[in-house]
């Protein structure tokens, strides 16, 4: 069964997803991250392009050429693909604002919720769709430290 962690009260999502793929990428782990549509999939692209100067975390788009995506343990994408790309992802980080279908075949799924309210409710729902398929995800508190 999937672990599934929600990490809310994120000030800034994408510089928290670009803190947990850093480190997903230092300790070898394979992800695939579902953006909230082509723009936020493009920020992000762009985002860990210019994390840190002298540091380089190795990434991809879905919509990216075969051969690139083979070789990326991060993959970015923004439409919830029919079938999984590449089934060893481990890590399922999800910044959409969908309950993602399929989310089982990853051994652990991140959740990041901003402070933003409408944000919060939808992430509520998420929450209640893992609770109805026997799911009891584990809350991650960023503000509390």
């Amino acid at each position: 069964m999937s672990e599934v962690v929600f990490h809310v009260n994120a000030a800034d999502k994408r510089a928290h997803a670009c803190r947990l793929l850093r480190k997903a990428h230092l300790q070898g782990a394979r992800v695939l991250v579902m953006a909230r549509g082509a723009q936020e999939a493009d920020a992000l692209d762009a985002a860990l392009w210019t994390l840190a100067g002298h540091e380089f975390i190795p990434h991809a788009k879905l919509t990216d050429a075969p051969a690139l995506r083979a070789h990326s343990p991060i993959l970015i994408g923004h439409d919830w693909p029919a079938s999984i790309p590449n089934p060893q992802e481990t890590v399922l980080l999800n910044l959409s604002e969908a309950f993602l279908p399929g989310f089982e075949q990853f051994a652990r799924v991140i959740e990041v919720v901003s402070q933003d309210l409408p944000d919060r409710e939808r992430a509520r729902d998420r929450w209640k769709q893992y609770r109805g398929v026997g799911v009891e995800p584990v809350h991650h508190d960023l503000a509390a430290g």
